[in-house]
């Protein structure tokens, strides 16, 4: 279990590595795998790419000592300096991103209730009706026109955000 008695925060804007270790927290990439596919419809639109563009699509089961928690689904337009190795992406995204010169300046994302469909039942291991959070992260770097788009699902009770907002 993640969560403890006493109220912890997070942060839209940090990563899931960086917001682990923020608890004192390791945390795990428990699998990831990353292919090339077509943009579609959908992905073309949130990269602002032409619909059909080669993306690099990883997909991650996180979690902190063996226990997977999260479920990343994310997509970037591909370089061809990016590996398809599957090994090179259990660390953090971001400092991986960071060693090609690619440092995200912007986000945007929402988040919402839902379920665990049966897919996410088999990778997060968890019942029917399992309560999840879903965060759609957009994040740019706007000298670059980078943009990544990232569909990241948690199991509910064992996540949650706290947003601090001024004005």
């Amino acid at each position: 279990m993640f969560l403890s008695h006493e109220k912890q925060h997070y942060t839209m804007v940090r990563s899931f590595t960086k917001e682990m270790e923020e608890l004192g927290k390791k945390a795990e990439t428990l699998s990831a795998t990353v292919k090339l596919i077509e943009a579609s419809k959908r992905v073309s639109k949130q990269l602002n790419i032409p619909e059909g563009s080669e993306v690099l699509q990883l997909r991650r089961i996180r979690g902190t000592v063996g226990h997977p928690f999260a479920y990343f689904i994310t997509h970037i337009p591909y370089i061809e300096k990016f590996s398809l190795d599957n090994e090179d992406y259990y660390g953090s995204f971001y400092d991986y991103l960071r060693s090609f010169g690619i440092v995200v300046s912007e986000s945007k994302e929402y988040v919402e209730a839902t379920i665990a469909t049966e897919e996410l039942q088999k990778i997060l291991k968890v019942p029917e009706y399992t309560p999840i959070l879903k965060r759609v992260r957009m994040t740019f770097q706007s000298e670059r026109n980078f943009h990544e788009f990232s569909e990241c699902y948690y199991i509910g009770n064992q996540y949650r955000y706290y947003v601090e907002m001024n004005g």
